[in-house]
């Protein structure tokens, strides 16, 4: 399964009830990781968010949007691990709403192996380009020594209405991993270059850094 190319992600970030991520986090890997695959959906790595407590964040693959359309009805509307131990995990989340749906600008950034293969600290980076500063920006990436691959908004119409999810066309996404956090703010700290001159194509920019479990 490690060279399966997946064209298409989920960044999937759910509120827990309060003092509940680990018992949500077990019952997720013993109900839904297995079964999930079965269906043709890929949950890739989960993570808890520095400095928040109640964050339970993972990602989901798929090979496209046509498995997308085929694999989610499979898993949620039919399958009898759903059935069964679905309002369990509804029961445990306050919110599952904050969903980034997303494609690579680059094939060898989207294989099963790319994600097995990250490291312990994940930090995930959302910029909001500029009207018609997309291009730049990415090019900026490029020429830059920042590390992590590059994710761009699906932007045609969600085709499981039933979870919704967040497409901006002016969005870029990076993702990068590190095996400590020393080692992420000794890299970013070569980056400054990038930050000022991205900061004349953003609009807003959110970052967070995650930790595999």
């Amino acid at each position: 399964m490690d060279e399966k190319q997946l064209n298409i992600i989920e960044l999937r970030n759910y509120l827990i009830k309060p003092n509940k991520r680990e018992e949500f986090a077990a019952y997720f890997t013993t109900h839904f990781i297995d079964t999930q695959i079965e269906t043709g959906l890929y949950p890739l790595a989960q993570f808890r968010i520095k400095n928040l407590h109640d964050r339970f964040f993972w990602i989901r693959g798929f090979e496209d949007m046509k498995a997308r359309d085929k694999g989610l009805p499979a898993f949620y509307e039919q399958s009898e691990a759903w059935k069964t131990h679905g309002p369990g995990a509804n029961e445990l989340m306050l919110e599952f709403h904050n969903v980034y749906l997303l494609q690579p600008l680059c094939e060898t950034d989207s294989n099963v192996r790319a994600f097995e293969q990250l490291k312990p600290v994940v930090v995930i980076n959302y910029y909001l380009a500029k009207e018609d500063c997309l291009c730049d920006l990415v090019n900026l990436f490029h020429a830059s020594d920042c590390k992590g691959s590059l994710w761009v908004s699906v932007m045609e119409e969600n085709n499981f209405a039933r979870l919704p999810v967040i497409q901006d066309e002016h969005l870029l996404v990076s993702i990068a991993s590190y095996e400590s956090e020393e080692v992420y703010y000794k890299t970013i700290a070569e980056c400054d270059e990038f930050d000022i001159r991205a900061k004349e194509l953003i609009s807003d920019m959110d970052s967070l850094v995650l930790y595999r479990m």
